[in-house]
């Protein structure tokens, strides 16, 4: 496999990236916020054909506190990262593989995972951070590492 640099290559696609602090809803609430960040690109080179760099598209939710004086913090974030489609794949050695379907054969499949993060900051300029990632153990490719 390798990577190659083509003339006439065009992406396009959308970010949008959110977050409410909840102090605004409930004094109760300070110092809690609700984030979201969604992701979709679409990449075609010389007309038609897929660009296989192109992630599949991705949302994230996240809850997260941090204390009145930034002294700790915690975030919990989940994250659906969906399927590669065949359609949005391309094999270049289709044609020496004696295929007609130019389609990579293997895509990955969408998954959710669940991240906790927190930081502490015992004393002035030290910030300790750690975080717990895939909570729930689930088993998944990413689309690049496939």
């Amino acid at each position: 496999y390798q990577n190659i640099n083509r003339p006439n290559a065009k992406v396009t696609g959308f970010e949008i990236v959110s977050q409410i602090s909840l102090n605004d809803l409930a004094k109760i609430l300070n110092g809690f916020n609700l984030s979201y960040k969604y992701t979709y690109q679409k990449g075609r080179m010389d007309g038609d054909i897929p660009m296989n760099a192109i992630q599949p598209r991705t949302a994230v939710y996240g809850i997260g506190y941090v204390h009145s004086d930034d002294k700790f913090g915690l975030d919990l974030y989940i994250t659906h990262a969906g399927a590669k489609q065949a359609k949005d794949t391309y094999n270049m050695y289709h044609k020496e593989e004696g295929k007609k379907d130019s389609s990579i054969k293997w895509c990955s499949n969408s998954y959710t995972t669940i991240d906790l993060l927190g930081y502490i900051k015992p004393i002035k300029n030290l910030t300790l951070r750690a975080g717990v990632y895939n909570l729930t153990n689930r088993k998944y490719i990413t689309w690049d590492s496939a």
